[in-house]
């Protein structure tokens, strides 16, 4: 017994003098994380009017490219029998956002094809030279199979294309790749495997309404984002905080959301301050505050389950691996 505790508290000694080395390198050897680079791409063919007959691919868009953290790279493609890029690739901030905001209005359902292969070139453009994109997310939403012709041979064709040429580029390059399948119809098959090949998520949403959750899912892969807890209907904010977004899914039904301060100040979709950006939709609100006060907020009621609450703080820490091959 005395000797395995001897053991286990060299084991202790070993690990915190090495966190403690790596914590006296010198600066330029810590590194934060990269910002992300993500890349939305949105299936606009014409099965789209019976699977999302209410466009819910417009908030759902708008909710993660305003979730997507400004100084990142990101781009709105749609696609049919062609490639539209809707929205430009490029450094995200807030006249980026605005331009999606703008853009996905024109997401439809008139297209007449379904060239998920073009889509996935076209938004990837920039793979080549040998460089390398780790960072890099795609989001791909479809309903339907590979279609870019009437003849069946030609599309069963431009799918095995997909799997042997576009989808290896993608993953030379160190690119993922998340799918959403949308219907019963979508193919599945290809959707999972772009993703599994890639390191992505691979996610049905069952029907429109689960969109904006399921996009969510998506981007919480690309960007992962700190958390604090909604305890009934309040969260604390402690005086680390720089800025706070919180997104609250409403049920069917449910009254206009209200948020009120630890000063029990009321805020709402039609009266906040200038450090108060608040978009709200059919199914929820998402609510960025700046520069926020400290203490308890207080939400009008119980919100949805989906709901969170992520902030920016000032206490970004780097933590350095431990060895791959170190046995305690």
């Amino acid at each position: 017994m005395y000797l395995l505790s001897a053991r286990r508290a060299f084991c202790l000694v070993w690990v915190l003098g090495y966190l403690l080395f790596q914590a006296g390198l010198s600066h330029s050897a810590l590194k934060l994380p990269e910002n992300p680079d993500v890349r939305v791409i949105v299936d606009i063919s014409g099965s789209m009017k019976k699977n999302d007959p209410e466009n819910l691919r417009r908030p759902a868009v708008r909710l993660i490219s305003s979730l997507i953290p400004e100084g990142s790279q990101a781009g709105l493609w749609t696609f049919g029998q062609y490639v539209n890029m809707l929205v430009k690739h490029r450094p995200v901030d807030p006249a980026w956002k605005d331009e999606v905001l703008k853009a996905s209005e024109k997401i439809n359902s008139v297209a007449l094809f379904t060239n998920i292969g073009a889509a996935l070139e076209k938004a990837t453009d920039d793979f080549s030279g040998g460089k390398t994109f780790p960072n890099t997310h795609i989001i791909l939403l479809s309903d339907g199979m590979v279609d870019i012709s009437k003849n069946p041979e030609e599309n069963i064709a431009e799918r095995r294309r997909i799997l042997s040429e576009v989808l290896p580029r993608i993953k030379a390059a160190g690119a993922t790749v998340h799918t959403i399948a949308l219907s019963d119809n979508a193919d599945k098959g290809l959707l999972e495997t772009l993703a599994l090949e890639t390191g992505g998520m691979a996610v049905i949403a069952n029907s429109a309404e689960e969109l904006s959750q399921v996009f969510l899912e998506t981007l919480d892969q690309a960007v992962p984002a700190e958390e604090v807890p909604i305890k009934g209907n309040t969260f604390e904010i402690d005086s680390t905080v720089e800025e706070f977004t919180a997104l609250l899914f409403r049920a069917p039904g449910a009254p206009a959301t209200e948020l009120l301060d630890p000063s029990g100040k009321s805020l709402t979709a039609a009266e906040h301050g200038d450090d108060v950006n608040w978009l709200s939709e059919s199914g929820f609100d998402l609510i960025t505050v700046k520069r926020p006060f400290e203490g308890n907020w207080t939400l009008n009621a119980t919100p949805a389950p989906g709901s969170r609450v992520t902030v920016v703080s000032n206490l970004r820490m780097v933590m350095a691996k431990l060895p791959a091959n170190f046995y305690a």
